[in-house]
């Protein structure tokens, strides 16, 4: 089985243009993504650094869950619960809230299943973004519609990444 640490150290892993996760069993899954993907990226770290300036943003976040390691595109954690240190490989609990930008290739499925790892390690809410930019928001527990973030009221349900 390979573990996170491998995986970030792994040349030939370093420079593809495709967000890496860590599944069940050290399996690699790999995300391949457009540069709208990483355009909502940018206008959500952006939202959210304005609305909850008590926080810290990241992109990217490696979040180990069990044997697994979920990547959130986005996330947000209160620097009064923020635990991890700058040299893990992957944080050890979830930031409250994780954002996934969703792809063609993502399934319901998929998705459900990230929500659960990562409520299972911390995460209060749980985002989805579509490619036009419309944001859904979660309770990550139970997976429940919420009509906006209980965290961040103010944040739009529409970006607009042109």
């Amino acid at each position: 089985m390979i573990s996170w640490d491998k995986v970030i150290a792994d040349p030939n892993l370093r420079d593809l243009p495709y967000k890496l996760e860590l599944g069940a069993h050290g399996r690699i899954e790999m995300s391949p993504s457009k540069p709208q993907h990483g355009r909502l990226q940018v206008l959500i770290a952006i939202e959210l650094s304005r609305l909850l300036p008590h926080g810290k943003v990241m992109t990217e976040c490696p979040i180990k869950v069990g044997e697994k390691v979920r990547v959130p595109d986005v996330v947000w954690v209160d620097r009064q619960t923020e635990t991890y240190i700058a040299d893990q490989s992957a944080m050890a609990r979830a930031p409250e809230i994780c954002i996934e930008i969703l792809s063609p290739s993502n399934s319901a499925t998929d998705i459900d299943s990230r929500r659960n790892d990562l409520a299972a390690v911390g995460c209060l809410e749980f985002w989805t973004c579509t490619e036009a930019g419309e944001i859904l928001f979660f309770n990550a527990r139970d997976g429940s519609r919420l009509p906006a973030s209980r965290i961040a009221p103010d944040f739009p349900s529409t970006l607009n990444p042109d």
